[in-house]
């Protein structure tokens, strides 16, 4: 449990680590989509302030047109010009109309006529007599030398159009880079909620199993005490650990820490056991741990390591005679002429009998 425990920290150390390397990324990204998105609102204002331009002449025109086909239209009613009876092969232009010999009341058929066209293919509004008696000369002439001072005096650059074009394209791009970077993002940081979600439902099911054979395991050694482990913070159980207490038989509560030396190993014994029993290690080495405890105590631990605990080998330092009588080989360290010898020795009552 504690090698898988250290491999998920260390993998979510390197996610974290990716994380904050895409999100400083992604900042930066951000920080310029936004000077872009300004100067693309600076460019779209000056682009609405020119096609609001464009339309406003492009009316102009459509009313000096009016114009022209209205004074076209009183000419002909005053009977100024009169259409001739030849048929002309070619059409004039409005300069032609305008070179006419007004004295002999003279022009081209055909230069009406598409005089004519042009003004019902404008889609312009037909004008009636009084319409036309109403308008006035004098501010068509004015509006009509605005509009040409306004052309004479404009100074639009297409390169500001060619520039608006270009970053247009590269904020489309740092935009598609953008998205792809929050998408890479959420990938890693939906893989890092797994892997925590999974960390944490291995723990509480590991946990839930160890705390009731803590239970069972200290009440056996203890012959009636209790035992419990809770965590100090149940919503994050990996930020500030858990709490060990136990009850010695006839006693109340109490931290561990603050329990005699026996009880400690008792209660130390107890997590032993219940971590032995949730997830085996094949071998224990223990440090005379029958040390603080009386004969009784030292028999029932024994006793638990002999019937137990058969699918891993424990090397025990011990002093203690009923701690040697279950032993299955004896190893026995002694001085002598100033020189460290050992042997061994089996204890043959319990190899035969297990």
């Amino acid at each position: 449990m504690e090698d898988k425990k250290g491999e998920l920290n260390l993998q979510e150390e390197e996610l974290k680590q990716e994380l904050l390397s895409i999100e400083r990324d992604s900042n930066e990204f951000k920080t310029k989509e936004v000077d872009f998105s300004d100067k693309l609102e600076k460019l779209r204002g000056l682009e609405n302030h020119i096609k609001k331009q464009l339309k406003e002449h492009e009316s102009l025109l459509r009313s000096l047109k009016i114009r022209d086909v209205s004074n076209l239209l009183g000419q002909l009613s005053e009977g100024i010009l009169v259409p001739s009876a030849e048929p002309a092969a070619d059409v004039a232009d409005d300069d032609d109309i305008q070179r006419c010999d007004t004295s002999s009341a003279v022009c081209p058929e055909d230069a009406m006529l598409d005089i004519q066209q042009d003004f019902i293919s404008s889609g312009l509004p037909t004008l009636t007599e009084k319409e036309l008696e109403n308008l006035d000369l004098e501010i068509l002439d004015l509006e009509l030398q605005q509009l040409q001072d306004y052309l004479d005096n404009f100074t639009g650059d297409i390169e500001v159009l060619e520039e608006y074009a270009r970053r247009l394209a590269e904020y489309q791009r740092r935009k598609l880079d953008l998205n792809q970077a929050v998408g890479k993002r959420e990938e890693v940081r939906n893989k890092c909620e797994n892997l925590k979600k999974e960390r944490l439902e291995n723990f509480m099911e590991g946990f839930g199993i160890i705390s009731m054979t803590l239970k069972e395991m200290y009440q056996m050694i203890t012959m009636g005490g209790n035992a419990e482990l809770e965590l100090v913070d149940s919503l994050d159980p990996f930020s500030e650990g858990v709490l060990f207490s136990v009850m010695p038989p006839k006693k109340s509560w109490r931290n561990i820490s603050n329990l005699s030396g026996g009880e400690k190993t008792l209660s130390s014994l107890a997590l032993v056991f219940a971590l032995h029993k949730y997830k085996p290690t094949p071998l224990y080495v223990m440090d005379e741990i029958d040390a603080a405890l009386d004969f009784r105590n030292v028999s029932i631990v024994a006793n638990y390591i002999k019937e137990r605990t058969k699918n891993a080998q424990f090397i025990v330092i011990s002093l203690r005679n009923n701690m040697f009588e279950l032993a299955q080989n004896l190893v026995g360290v002694y001085k002598n002429n100033n020189m460290t010898k050992s042997t061994t020795l089996q204890n043959i009552d319990v190899l035969h009998s297990s």
